[in-house]
C-alpha cells in the first residue's frame, strides 16, 4: 500500500511541476505533454518490481476518472490546452491498464516493451512530425506525416530489437502497430497502439 502512494506522489509532483512550467509560459503545450507522457510511461515500466496487478490496475483507473475530471475544468493546463482535438491524455492510464493486464505477473519484459513502444516511439513521432514533417497524409481526420510515421517505425523497431532479440518479429511488429498508430484519430493511438502490441506480443511469443 505505500508503494501505491509513492507512485500517486510521483505522479502528482509531475503535474505540478510541469503545470507550473506551463503556467509560466516556459514551454508550450505539446512539450509539457510529450514531457508527462514519456515521464509517466518511463514511470509506468517500473510497476511490476513494486506493485501487484490489482494496484497498477487501480492507480490506472484512478487517473483516467482524474483526468477526465481535470479536462473539463481549469486544472493541468499542462495537458489539456492544445488546440487540436484530442482525448489521449484520457486514454493513455487506460493504454497502461491494457498492457499490464495483458502481461503482468507472468511476462514483465512484454510489459516492458509495450510501455517503452506506448511511451518513447508515439512521442518520437509526433515531435518528428511537428518539426520535420513535410509529407503530411490523413485518414478518417487522423492528420499525420509519413516522416513521423517513419520514426515510429524506427523506434519501435530498435526497441523490439533491443529487448525481443527476434529481427523478423521485430520488423512485422514495428510495421503493423506504426501503420495502427498512423489512422488512429484524436489521440486514439493512446488506446489502439497497446491493444494491438499486446495482442501481437502475445501471439509471437
Amino acid at each position: 500500500m505505500t508503494a501505491l502512494f509513492i507512485y500517486i506522489l510521483i505522479y502528482g509532483l509531475l503535474f505540478l511541476i510541469l503545470e507550473i512550467i506551463k503556467r509560466t509560459k516556459t514551454f508550450s503545450t505539446d512539450s509539457t505533454r510529450s514531457i508527462i507522457h514519456t515521464s509517466s510511461a518511463l514511470i509506468a515500466c517500473t510497476f511490476p518490481f513494486y506493485l501487484p496487478l490489482t494496484y497498477v490496475i487501480f492507480l490506472s483507473s484512478f487517473f483516467f476518472i482524474f483526468l477526465i475530471i481535470s479536462k473539463h475544468s481549469t486544472l493541468l493546463k499542462s495537458i489539456h490546452s492544445v488546440e487540436r482535438k484530442t482525448w489521449g491524455e484520457i486514454y493513455f492510464p487506460l493504454g497502461i491498464l491494457i498492457i499490464a493486464y495483458a502481461f503482468l505477473p507472468n511476462h514483465i519484459i512484454n510489459y516492458e516493451i509495450a510501455i517503452l513502444i506506448f511511451g518513447i516511439s508515439d512521442v518520437l513521432a509526433n515531435i518528428t512530425g511537428k518539426y520535420y514533417g513535410s509529407h503530411p497524409f490523413s485518414f478518417l481526420k487522423c492528420k499525420k506525416t509519413i516522416e513521423g510515421s517513419l520514426a515510429f517505425f524506427i523506434s519501435t523497431f530498435i526497441i523490439l530489437v533491443v529487448l525481443n532479440n527476434n529481427l523478423f518479429v521485430s520488423l512485422f511488429i514495428s510495421l503493423i502497430v506504426a501503420i495502427i498508430e498512423s489512422i488512429s484519430p484524436y489521440g486514439s493511438d493512446n488506446l489502439t497502439v497497446p491493444i494491438v502490441t499486446s495482442i501481437l506480443l502475445t501471439i509471437t511469443r
